[in-house]
């Protein structure tokens, strides 16, 4: 018994250890390989919040924004030449996808502490936006930032508001936080008040405002920086894109671009990457 009990402990242990060395050998990921992107061989996997407006915006013809045309951009420089768009509903969605390995990387990349656990980011393509919120002034009055604690928050399920921001630095509490599962619920909650107030990126915001018939008011109360985000072990596809976008940044087409989402939103932006970091 003694023996039989002896053997069948160390099988166990065995098999053990064998699904922990597995395990560990599953979790070193391999980074992609640009020679394959570039010659057609591979397929680039881009995670995208969709329905978030001016970044994502989905038109009869195809894809646009500006994060998708800096993107496009970037890889016809790069001679990358597949890529294939991952839409996702929300933040959460998209990080458990991520997290998975299923995307390679993904735009509208906030550099936050959080987020630098998970990833690695570019360079910034837009420093004109942050986090912000909006409301309608005719249905709520909010003077400042700690008035928020007082209403009833809309937010996108697993952003970095939800996540951080309104716990943490605006201090509110868990029951005035409402999370939905897409950008298009959140801006329906606020038309139709089922929230006072939605916290988003601000440049999402300012074009809610800039869509709507109601008297909404956009604030940014933290500015931070958006870029692309990567898989921690595709150190190369990253800064093969920050190649692109210092050049971008250089020569002023990045700047082009984006005048063409962010000039009728009335919100100023860096013509260079030196005037960005002033």
């Amino acid at each position: 018994m003694s023996i039989f009990f002896n053997t069948y402990i160390k099988a166990l242990a065995c098999g053990l250890i064998l699904l922990i060395i597995n395990s560990f050998v599953l979790a070193q990921a391999t980074p992609v390989d640009i020679k394959k992107l570039q010659n057609g061989e591979a397929v680039l996997r881009v995670g995208i919040i969709k329905d978030y407006p001016p970044f994502y915006i989905q038109t009869p013809e195809g894809e646009k924004g500006m994060s998708i045309d800096i993107f496009k951009e970037i890889v016809k420089k790069a001679g990358i030449k597949k890529f294939n768009f991952v839409l996702f509903n929300n933040i959460s969605d998209m990080w458990s996808s991520f997290n998975d390995k299923k995307i390679d990387m993904a735009e509208l990349g906030v550099d936050t502490p959080e987020y630098e656990k998970k990833a690695i980011f570019s360079i910034p393509y837009d420093t004109s936006g942050g986090e912000g919120y909006l409301y309608d002034k005719d249905n709520t009055i909010l003077k400042n930032v700690d008035n928020l604690k007082y209403h009833q928050i809309g937010v996108l399920r697993g952003s970095y508001s939800q996540r951080y921001w309104l716990p943490e630095i605006a201090h509110v509490p868990p029951s005035s936080i409402k999370a939905f599962n897409s950008a298009r619920e959140l801006v329906t909650a606020l038309h139709q008040k089922q929230v006072d107030v939605i916290v988003a990126h601000y440049t999402f915001l300012r074009y809610q405002q800039y869509l709507s018939k109601h008297k909404y008011v956009a604030v940014l109360v933290r500015p931070i920086k958006t870029g692309f985000i990567f898989q921690k072990e595709n150190t190369a596809l990253r800064n093969l894109f920050n190649q692109f976008l210092y050049s971008m940044w250089n020569d002023h087409s990045l700047y082009k671009i984006k005048s063409t989402y962010l000039n009728s939103l009335d919100i100023k932006h860096s013509r260079t990457l030196s005037h960005a970091k002033e």
